[in-house]
């Protein structure tokens, strides 16, 4: 009985393919943007967490509060200092310290200038690793200058390819920051970045000279010891900050985060950003439910005496509502079907464009088999309620009134 409701309802979806297309775009617009949509935020969190990943669960993050953790963090009058990063240095737990200045500072390329950030790179080499790890700076051509050079940098990926200059910097080019000449030694993987990208990296005791600030970090990087637990070393690092700085607990005037947190407080961001962008999208699901509630009325308006014959031969009422309801719940399936097609397309199209706009493979997509089985399941359930009181009006027409339009 079954195969007999499905096969009914197919045949008679067949019989007006036109009309039953256009009911459709409702539904797979809709499911369309929802999959595309769902698919590249799942697949930049992925994304994130793997750039995470690579920093290690093993690092805490130590900035002044109320400024940008990480590699930009702004300079304040209650500023950090490496007296600071020393006392960090002292503390049960810790395995390795680095800290950096950033600072904007003027670059001139012959006859061109611009404004672009300047970081620093300490000159103990294990304080160098631990930063450039945690940066994930990889050089795609030239050589990290030596610790105590002075007149070499290394410089990010847009510098060199953007067209930032007119005149192309390249390895060995000259530059001139803040009216210092350096020679670019290196060249640094793109990272998707933009400060870091359009970045210029130089020694610490040079950048400290250059821009007169014998003491300030605009950010200190901790490295656990092996075994040791970051969240412990964290509360540690943050007793004994309070104490050194001689604030009150509560009333901290610097921030102490993980990778954890920093990546907990990102997807709580592109959580809201899908459920707001995803409730927009069910709008569309909302138009497609209406239209097939239309065509399912239209439908028994225009079958109503086919309806009579099949009651007349023994059709029972759960039967005709049987028929209606597939016919609704497949009009959504199958916009669905096409829906979820049309949306991995779009998905794709922007982690290309991307790609190739930006020169990062951070947008990715991800299509989960439970995404795919929950939307298809869903323009099912919104094709069968669209249809349900259609169907339950058609299942209850007299024979003798239905078979008047025969």
């Amino acid at each position: 009985m079954l195969y007999d409701h499905v096969w009914f309802a197919l045949r008679n979806l067949a019989r007006s393919r036109l009309r039953s297309f256009l009911t459709m775009l409702g539904i797979f617009i809709g499911i369309a943007a929802v999959v595309s949509l769902v698919s590249l935020s799942q697949g930049l969190k992925t994304s994130i967490a793997e750039q995470f990943d690579k920093i290690g669960a093993d690092k805490i993050f130590v900035s002044l509060k109320g400024t940008q953790t990480g590699a930009f963090a702004d300079v304040s009058s209650r500023a950090l200092t490496n007296d600071d990063a020393e006392r960090i240095r002292r503390v049960g737990g810790v395995g390795g310290v680095s800290s950096y200045l950033r600072e904007g500072a003027t670059v001139e390329s012959g006859d061109e200038q611009g404004v672009f950030a300047v970081l620093t790179l300490p000159e103990e080499s294990d304080d160098r690793r631990v930063l450039i790890d945690t940066a994930s700076w990889e050089l795609a051509s030239g050589k990290w200058f030596d610790k105590d050079d002075a007149a070499h940098v290394v410089v990010g990926s847009d510098v060199t390819n953007a067209g930032l200059f007119k005149k192309q910097v390249a390895l060995g080019s000259k530059i001139t920051v803040q009216g210092r000449t350096f020679e670019v030694a290196g060249v640094l993987k793109k990272i998707g970045d933009p400060d870091t990208d359009s970045g210029i990296i130089m020694a610490e005791s040079t950048g400290r000279e250059l821009f007169s600030v014998p003491e300030t970090v605009s950010a200190i990087i901790v490295q656990t010891a092996k075994g040791a637990d970051p969240l412990v070393v964290a509360d540690a690092i943050k007793r004994s900050l309070r104490t050194f700085r001689g604030v009150d607990k509560g009333k901290e005037d610097f921030d102490l985060q993980t990778p954890e947190d920093i990546l907990q407080t990102l997807n709580q961001v592109l959580d809201i950003i899908q459920v707001v962008l995803v409730g927009i999208a069910a709008i569309s699901l909302f138009v497609g439910g209406v239209g097939i509630m239309n065509t399912m009325y239209t439908a028994v308006l225009e079958r109503t005496g086919e309806i009579g014959v099949m009651k007349a031969v023994g059709a029972r009422n759960s039967d005709i509502l049987a028929i209606f309801v597939a016919e609704a719940g497949f009009l959504g399936v199958v916009g669905g079907i096409i829906g979820t097609f049309f949306g991995m397309g779009i998905a794709y199209a922007v982690k290309v464009g991307a790609a190739i706009a930006l020169g990062t493979e951070l947008i990715q997509v991800f299509f989960p088999w439970y995404l795919v089985a929950g939307v298809l399941a869903f323009a099912f359930i919104i094709g069968s309620l669209s249809g349900a009181l259609p169907a339950y009006q058609a299942s209850r027409l007299p024979p003798v009134e239905a078979l008047r339009y025969e």
